[in-house]
């Protein structure tokens, strides 16, 4: 068995209850194990049925202990935009003359947090994106530099309790312990960010089951964040009712031809044949990226990251070609990271069509951080073990080498 993390991520969404594992094989190498099961009883991130939920998170519990790669009992619950609410931060502190230490850090996020929250809502995550000292601007905290006033701008995301109380639950009657909460959408955005940092203007769409959500993002900020409430279900469900065909069926059609023009027209068989679903799917898929396309029509024009697309929708075949002949001057891709996927660990299904799904950004974050981590202690070891006329070289080799 692996060796026990010690904690995993599971999100709880609309089509499928996921979680992902983190550990280092025996080469040292990260990798990265998800696991997926139908979800039950929830619906646009919001518990309907607490018995079949539970159900659900027991069935992926059971793959996970059936794998004999890991045995944990703590998570993290990642939250979807459909669920939390972003609310800027613009808090300060009075210094009178001292220097900036960590307790006014810690007194900001206090106070932003306070500011923020009320009695019907719990605090998800809190972003820091800038902090002024007497007005000067800094990127990084300003340890030690001294002032009269500090202030912190931002923006947290919270989620009303009833809803974050219900997820909980079911958790905890599976036996799990929440130690942490995080944001979906912003953990797509972080590891994007960390795999092409020079695109600093895009907006990244997640399109889901039941919804899509996206995040925009200008410069350093996130300027906004959206949800609309059609997501890949519906356009399955538009294909079987044109086509006069079971849902299932539909669905195949939709993941074997998607937005494909190149086939002749389709007939009503249960058969899948050689034929174009096109007429049918298109309109719906327009019509969703048009609505999220609305909330930063003004910043299309700088987007030159242009919009990503993940989440099981962005699978469809030809979807970029087919919404950059749509919205000309916006560059479409569909993001795929390439997941270490241990693959006795995970369903056909799951692997095929969902790759590019947001619960496992954290995860590949996480990974990253604990090998850079690795990678620090280690070239401490060298460096003590290396005469110190010979450290800079050994630097300069390392920064060469990267």
């Amino acid at each position: 068995m692996a060796k026990a993390t010690s904690h995993f991520y599971i999100e709880l969404g609309s089509h499928q209850t996921r979680a992902c594992f983190t550990h280092f094989n025996e080469d040292g190498k990260p990798v990265l194990s998800m696991f997926a099961v139908q979800s039950k009883g929830i619906a646009l991130g919001q518990i309907r049925d607490q018995a079949l939920a539970k159900d659900a998170v027991n069935s992926l519990l059971e793959d996970v202990d059936s794998s004999g790669l890991y045995e944990c009992s703590k998570c993290i619950l990642c939250l979807p935009p459909a669920v939390t609410t972003f609310r800027t931060i613009d808090c300060s502190v009075r210094l009178n003359g001292l220097s900036v230490s960590k307790d006014h850090r810690v007194q900001l996020l206090s106070e932003a947090q306070a500011a923020i929250c009320d009695d019907t809502q719990e605090l998800v995550e809190i972003v820091e994106q800038n902090w002024r000292l007497d007005g000067q601007l800094f990127d990084q905290f300003p340890t030690g530099k001294i002032g009269e006033q500090i202030v912190l701008s931002g923006f947290c995301v919270v989620i009303e309790k009833n809803i974050l109380k219900d997820l909980v639950e079911v958790l905890n009657a599976s036996g799990l312990s929440i130690i942490g909460t995080k944001s979906s959408i912003l953990g797509a955005k972080r590891l994007i960010e960390r795999l092409s940092p020079d695109l600093s203007n895009r907006a990244i769409l997640d399109f889901g089951y039941q919804s899509t959500s996206g995040i925009l993002c200008v410069g350093s900020k996130e300027n906004s964040t959206f949800v609309v409430k059609a997501g890949s279900q519906h356009v399955t469900r538009d294909i079987a009712a044109a086509m006069q065909i079971d849902l299932s069926i539909a669905e195949s059609l939709k993941i074997e031809y998607g937005l494909s023009t190149n086939r002749s027209e389709p007939n009503t068989s249960e058969s899948k044949g050689s034929h174009s679903i096109y007429p049918w799917a298109a309109p719906r898929v327009l019509e969703i990226v048009s609505l999220c396309l609305r909330n930063f029509a003004i910043y299309a024009k700088a987007l030159d990251g242009g919009v990503i697309l993940m989440g099981g929708g962005s699978q469809l075949q030809e979807i970029c070609g087919f919404l950059g002949s749509k919205f000309l001057g916006i560059k479409f891709t569909r993001f795929k990271p390439s997941f270490a996927l241990l693959s006795d660990a995970l369903s056909v299904d799951f692997r095929c069509s969902d790759e590019s799904n947001i619960i496992g950004f954290e995860g590949m974050i996480g990974i990253a951080n604990e090998q850079i981590e690795i990678d620090r202690i280690k070239m401490e070891r060298i460096t003590r073990q290396t005469p110190k006329f010979l450290r800079p070289i050994l630097s300069w080799f390392v920064e060469l080498s990267k």
